[in-house]
C-alpha cells in the first residue's frame, strides 16, 4: 500500500481528473449537438420508450452475468447502485425542478 500522502496525491489527481472529464464531455456533448442541428438536414429524436425498455432489460442482464461472475464487479456496482439509489431523491428536487420550471431538458 502506497504511503498516505502518496494516497493523497492519487486520490486528489484521481478527482481532478474526473472533474475535468464530465466538463469536457458535456461541453462537447453541447457543441457536436449544435452543430448537427445547425450543420446537416439530420433530425435529433429521443428513442422510443419501447426501445429504451428493452435496451434497459438487455442491460440489466449483461450486468448480473458480470456481477455473478466477478467480485470486484459486483462491489462496484453495489456502490453505484446505492449511490443511484441516494442521489435520486435530490435530482427529484433539484435539477429536476430546475429542467421542468426554466426549459432545459
Amino acid at each position: 500500500s502506497l504511503p498516505q500522502d502518496l494516497q493523497a496525491i492519487v486520490r486528489t489527481a484521481a478527482t481532478n481528473l474526473n472533474v475535468q472529464m464530465i466538463s469536457e464531455f458535456e461541453s462537447q456533448n453541447y457543441t457536436y449537438l449544435k452543430k448537427i442541428r445547425e450543420e446537416s438536414k439530420a433530425t435529433v429524436l429521443k428513442f422510443p420508450d419501447e426501445v429504451l425498455k428493452t435496451l434497459k432489460k438487455y442491460s440489466d442482464e449483461v450486468i448480473e452475468e458480470l456481477i455473478a461472475s466477478d467480485a470486484m464487479s459486483a462491489k462496484t456496482y453495489e456502490s453505484f447502485s446505492s449511490f443511484q439509489k441516494n442521489i435520486a431523491g435530490w435530482a427529484e428536487v433539484s435539477e429536476k425542478v430546475y429542467y421542468g420550471q426554466f426549459g432545459g431538458i
